[in-house]
């Protein structure tokens, strides 16, 4: 019997649950009008996807009944079977046996006679169109209807009783936050229109002054016109600041879902590393963006690992050092700065700098960055860096803190790491309580406005000969008693280089690394919401969004991480590449395609296990709009998805001279040998079954292909 792991229970019920409502409505839609082409289309890809889902978490039993209600759709859209009042009324029931068996699987129940029962249930529909002929279908078993078991209830004075759920489409919490962006304009105007008005108001009672004479029509016009608009600005400021809280809190959720499974992921790790580890947390009633909150999982289990294996030692160790046998492992969250401060703290030994720098060395890395604690500690974050010599289960392949600086930069927030030899690491992480409103400082370079995040900012420094020195035969400035590189920003944006050295550096922080950018002139600081690019903007990298300004100007928001990655390449074009990372070390990165939560999350979870980075996409056209703004090693796709297909996606992908070369591996339930001919003759590299799904014949493959 299957176990469904904690964490994953959510998305398969939230899954499974849309896909049965789905189905329940489309029969009884059916047989009202049977003519409905497109609605049992919908259906048959909604049984295909819970059996896919069901298949890749390995409940047999459901995916079975799933597939027996598949065969069923696949009959009636292809005109073989006309559904009658009995197989609707058998099809009802089966609908109310589906969510038993549901039911049952995540309560970890026993499922087979409850499959067996639904699956009989399902067929008989099909032997009855077909007037029971012989050898076509299993005969249906002879349980009692009743036998079927039903999952314990949760008593109402559980002390853990369920938690609700309120669903809102995504379409309409976009629409909304949209709206919020409509006001905020509106209340900018009204604040232009009020300041506008009061210098009205002041010259007119200048030019009065002046003619000795009592305010006139005009003057007292202006002054009630600055009154009411102030007042109006005021109004339209509340009702935007409870517009936005009540949008942005339907989005929020408690941390509680991110710190749960850690306690998991410690006693396995501890476990597997032969050490003893107890779990403090704190904070996890806070509040986060339901985003934020998903990306956060991957760059704590991250953390977690690093301070378990690498950070706290084993008990005959740490008795020699005199500490307690069980190691302390802290996680704790607090508000700060307009977000959530998260910190994972261990009274392990400390960052191991003799072993750092001896990593280094053996990758050829020069002296010059190997000279202080915290230069050593920067390389942590470098692509494919590791302490270890040879790989384990759990770490040596040089994915590790630069995944997290990355996930954390794409979230706008920042990260710190805190050493002390002998007494533990600390890791700070600051992210904003929500992705949609964000503080931005104003910069103006070479005519252009950009945004900067705030939350990546370090200092803004006004440049003074002093500050700047130059380091073979380029730019750096002196940032916190020692040197860090500088550019102009004007250059990242493929202007002109300037005549004259800007006035102006913003020390910037993104991905672990420290850069200064020269800019003509700091504007100012706002909160802004952002929004996506301009689809003939989306192919330039350097920006991840745009906002409007309320005198009507488009404000683009500069993506931190990129800017650092860009202005370290104008230096590596001058120095050489020292501090390259050989393209054999860097990380390989997919592009995961499925139109099943479920499935996506359990194989992002096996790919990036792997190694692997993992850009998920929701269906075909969502996977070929990414493959034409970014970069990938390779393709992971289903077959049946809405829209663009699996093989016409890996068509499209064969037939465009970028990408002809890219490996595509398609994943599916669809196992026959036309299905798996049809995949290679659209030109995928390999073809793999879910339902004899196995990981190692994915990663394999992934390992042949890159």
């Amino acid at each position: 019997m299957p176990v469904i792991p904690p964490d994953m229970r959510p998305f398969f019920s939230a899954e499974c649950e849309d896909y049965l409502a789905l189905l329940t409505e489309g029969f009884l839609a059916l047989e009202a009008d049977p003519g409905q082409e497109e609605r049992v289309d919908r259906m048959f890809r909604a049984a295909h996807n819970l059996k896919g889902a069901a298949r890749v978490l390995g409940c047999v039993d459901l995916a079975q009944a799933a597939h027996a209600l598949e065969d069923v759709l696949d009959e009636i859209r292809s005109g073989r079977m006309i559904l009658g009042a009995t197989q609707f009324d058998s099809l009802s029931k089966a609908m109310d046996g589906f969510r038993q068996l549901l039911q049952a699987t995540l309560a970890n129940q026993e499922t087979a006679h409850c499959a067996a029962e639904l699956e009989a249930r399902v067929h008989a529909c099909l032997i009855t169109q077909r007037e029971k002929a012989p050898g076509t279908l299993p005969p249906r078993p002879s349980a009692e209807e009743g036998s079927v078991p039903r999952p314990a209830a949760v008593p109402l004075d559980s002390p853990n009783p369920p938690r609700e759920v309120l669903k809102v489409p995504v379409a309409s919490l976009d629409a909304l936050v949209s709206q919020v962006g409509v006001l905020l304009v509106a209340h900018q105007r009204l604040q232009g229109h009020a300041k506008e008005a009061a210098s009205l108001r002041d010259l007119l009672e200048e030019a009065d002054r002046r003619k000795v004479q009592d305010p006139d029509a005009a003057l007292r016009l202006a002054q009630r016109l600055a009154q009411a608009l102030a007042e109006e600005a005021a109004r339209s400021e509340r009702s935007v600041e409870a517009l936005e809280t009540a949008v942005l809190q339907t989005r929020m959720v408690p941390l509680a879902t991110v710190f749960e499974p850690v306690a998991k992921w410690v006693r396995d790790l501890a476990s597997a590393t032969g050490k003893s580890v107890r779990l403090v947390t704190a904070g996890s009633e806070l509040e986060l963006d339901k985003r934020l909150a998903e990306g956060l999982r991957d760059p704590l289990l991250h953390l977690v690992r690093n301070a378990v294996d690498h950070g706290i030692e084993k008990p005959d160790v740490r008795r020699q050092a005199r500490k307690a046998d069980q190691g302390l492992l802290r996680l704790s969250a607090v508000r700060e700065r307009n977000g959530l401060l998260l910190e994972v703290e261990d009274d392990g030994g400390g960052l191991d700098y003799a072993a750092i720098r001896k990593a280094a060395e053996l990758r050829g890395l020069p002296d010059s960055v190997l000279e202080t604690p915290e230069e050593l500690k920067q390389l942590l974050f470098r692509p494919g860096f590791s302490t270890r010599a040879t790989p384990t289960e759990f770490s040596g392949r040089g994915v590790g803190l630069d995944v997290v600086a990355t996930r954390v930069t794409e979230l706008k927030g920042d990260l710190q790491l805190f050493s002390e030899q002998g007494a533990g690491t600390r890791v700070r992480l600051w992210v904003p309580q929500s992705l949609t409103r964000t503080r931005v400082l104003q910069i103006l370079a070479s005519g252009v406005l950009l945004g900067l995040p705030l939350g990546s900012i370090r200092a803004c420094l006004r440049v003074t000969s002093g500050l700047l020195q130059t380091l073979e035969g380029r730019p750096v400035l002196l940032f916190g008693g020692k040197p860090i590189l500088m550019t102009a920003l004007s250059t990242l944006l493929g202007r002109s280089i300037p005549a004259q050295e800007p006035a102006f550096a913003v020390v910037l922080e993104a991905g672990g690394e420290q850069v200064a950018l020269g800019v003509d002139e700091l504007v100012d600081e706002s909160e802004v919401l952002e929004k996506p690019l301009p689809r003939r903007l989306r192919d330039l990298k350097l920006f991840h969004g745009t906002t409007l300004l309320g005198d009507g100007r488009i404000l683009l928001l500069v993506d931190p991480l990129h800017l650092a990655n860009q202005a370290r390449l104008v230096w590596q074009g001058a120095l050489g590449a020292l501090l390259e990372t050989p393209r054999e070390d860097r990380p390989r990165s997919l592009l995961l395609v499925d139109d099943s939560l479920t499935t996506r999350v359990q194989l992002r979870r096996i790919l990036e296990a792997a190694g692997y980075l993992v850009q998920p996409a929701v269906d075909g056209l969502d996977a070929w709009s990414r493959l034409g703004t970014q970069v990938f090693d390779a393709v992971v796709s289903d077959v049946q998805m809405p829209g663009l297909d699996g093989c016409q996606l890996t068509m499209r992908i064969r037939s465009s001279p970028a990408l002809a070369r890219l490996p595509v591996v398609l994943v599916t339930t669809l196992a026959s040998e036309e299905d798996r001919r049809r995949g290679l003759e659209a030109g995928a590299n390999a073809y793999i079954s879910k339902g004899s799904f196995d990981q190692e014949q994915l990663l394999a493959s992934l390992r042949q292909l890159i």
